[in-house]
């Protein structure tokens, strides 16, 4: 019976001490999770009534999944979102997206060359 309970126990305490990447979550410097800013979350803040420049700084310091299709710009411009802002999501949709440790990213990186060789280029190897 004891067993069971330090066998739990030790699961609880593993399971709690995962790192958030692990489980598929990305939380802030603050412990917070951190939202994916969408064009519906951007529509939601204008007819909020917040300024360009308080949503223009909300994209640059978020992680962004836009729709920048023409039905999504269209769509935008439909919902009185100030050009200031799209072009603001633009830039923010066209930065290279960094990996930080803990995160697998998508693309494959070609593995480099080596520069040397074990076997040198004389008569006495061939």
């Amino acid at each position: 019976m004891i067993t069971k309970r330090r066998s739990f126990v030790a699961l609880i305490l593993f399971l709690a001490l995962l790192p958030p990447a692990l489980l598929g979550q990305s939380r802030n410097s603050s412990g917070q999770q951190q939202e994916v800013l969408t064009n519906e979350s951007i529509i939601k803040m204008v007819n909020a009534g917040l300024t360009a420049e308080t949503i223009i700084r909300k994209i640059e310091a978020s992680r962004v999944d836009f729709d920048l299709s023409t039905d999504g710009l269209i769509a935008l411009k439909k919902a009185n979102v100030p050009e200031d802002v799209i072009h603001a999501m633009q830039e923010k949709q066209s930065e290279p997206v960094t990996v930080s440790r803990g995160q697998r990213s998508d693309s494959v990186q070609p593995v480099p060359q080596p520069r040397w060789s074990w076997r040198h280029h004389c008569r006495c190897c061939w």
